[in-house]
């Protein structure tokens, strides 16, 4: 039901292109969600639902719960079971599959240590939600797991020697190289690089088995720098190391990917970092190429993009990026993650020989190590939480970009915030 396009096209207030590319993301979202296409008659829709069929313990010792579902829909048959603990998806994308018009199931579900607030919800063939149940948990029992884990991709060798950048692959080991030092903060850290020549698809993507290790109370963080691509459809693509960028959808790496690296693992502290550009889609004519205006090209900065590649005009570059910052908020709906990225609506990211880093990772360590004596630790508790450091970084790297550089930064849940140093 929520179509922008179709409402800013009949107030004349975008052009077809535009009106296209809103669309293609409505179907995007259509899907993600598994709601079909094609409209369905109204008076021909039903609600399920779903009930616990039996009163949950307002207190445990144990740092799991069964909950007993009953769970029906009369005209239509149940497709998806989702369960959230503290606004974080228990089962990946659209939820656990079911079957059927009637289905009584048991469910076991880990507990965060505290408070747990549990949300249920079943969905049917047409994609309607069932209202949702809500039930409050409090686990006493000793957390699972306080450790740190970290995945780091770092690409600056391309095999397109055009496309090789100066700092990626630092940035990644910057990054992990300081998070690693954080054992006062964490029980243990544990670290993964993937740098250069290694960042494929495949083994970006067999990564998930490394955080899929970690344990409820753990937290999850997952890094990302060099290229980032649209295709034609405007879908992203993360260049790996042997993208090819007028074909991205070959062997780059697709955001459902990126997704999927957080999407189902039990800890529910989790982190996507994103300092890449999106280039566009090749066209030879009706480009333009966003360039380095004189003060930021005094201060050492370069940006990261493909030489020689150009950038649709068409539908515009802050459309592209509108839509972009769209399929990044879809993200943090779908899996609970907490998303900075760096991309920006004029086609670029930058990184600075100064600094030997990409603004957007410098940004991150320098709030990371001097929050204690700066302006970062907002609440002065002597701690830095994701929320403290997210809205530093959207406020230094407009500041040494003098505005250029316009990061995303989505928060979702909202109120999901927890220590990270």
């Amino acid at each position: 039901m929520n179509r922008p396009g179709v409402v800013l096209s009949r107030l004349g207030l975008i052009d077809g292109a535009r009106q296209s590319l809103l669309l293609n993301l409505h179907k995007k979202r259509l899907a993600r969600a598994g709601v079909p296409e094609q409209l369905v008659d109204l008076a021909k829709l039903s609600a399920p639902k779903v009930v616990v069929s039996k009163a949950l313990k307002k207190v445990t010792h144990n740092n799991y719960i069964d909950i007993p579902l009953s769970m029906q829909d009369e005209k239509q048959g149940l497709t998806a079971l989702q369960i959230k603990v503290n606004s974080i998806p228990v089962y990946p994308g659209a939820g656990l599959k079911i079957a059927g018009n009637q289905l009584d199931k048991t469910v076991m579900v880990k507990l965060s240590q505290g408070i747990n607030r549990l949300q249920i919800l079943v969905s049917n063939q047409n994609g309607v939600n069932s209202s949702i149940v809500d039930k409050i948990v409090n686990s006493v029992a000793p957390a699972v797991g306080r450790d740190l884990w970290v995945v780091a991709i770092g690409v600056s060798d391309y095999e397109n020697d055009q496309l090789d950048l100066n700092y990626a692959a630092k940035d990644a080991t910057d990054l992990t190289q300081y998070l690693a030092k954080q054992k006062g903060v964490f029980d243990h850290v544990h670290t993964a690089q993937i740098l250069n020549k290694a960042g494929t698809k495949e083994i970006i993507k067999a990564a998930k088995s490394f955080v899929a290790r970690a344990r409820v109370d753990d937290t999850v963080m997952v890094f990302f720098s060099g290229h980032g691509f649209l295709d034609a459809k405007m879908d992203y693509y993360f260049g790996t190391t042997d993208i090819d960028p007028y074909h991205p959808v070959k062997k780059g790496l697709p955001y459902d990917d990126m997704v999927s690296l957080l999407a189902g693992i039990d800890a529910r502290k989790r982190v996507l970092f994103i300092d890449s550009c999106h280039s566009g889609e090749v066209d030879e004519d009706n480009t333009e190429v966003a360039e380095l205006n004189q003060t930021m090209a005094t201060k050492g900065m370069r940006i990261r993009r493909f030489k020689g590649f150009k950038t649709k005009k068409k539908a515009g570059l802050s459309t592209s990026f509108e839509l972009l910052k769209a399929n990044f908020a879809d993200l943090t709906a779908n899996n609970g993650a907490i998303v900075l990225s760096a991309s920006t609506g004029n086609e670029y990211a930058l990184e600075n020989g100064q600094w030997k880093n990409g603004v957007f990772t410098f940004s991150i360590l320098e709030a990371m190590s001097t929050f204690k004596t700066s302006n970062v630790d907002v609440n002065k508790n002597q701690q830095l939480e994701m929320s403290e450091l997210r809205d530093y970084v959207y406020r230094r790297v407009n500041e040494l970009t003098f505005g250029q550089q316009q990061p995303t930064t989505r928060q979702e849940p909202l109120g999901l915030d927890f220590r990270i140093h």
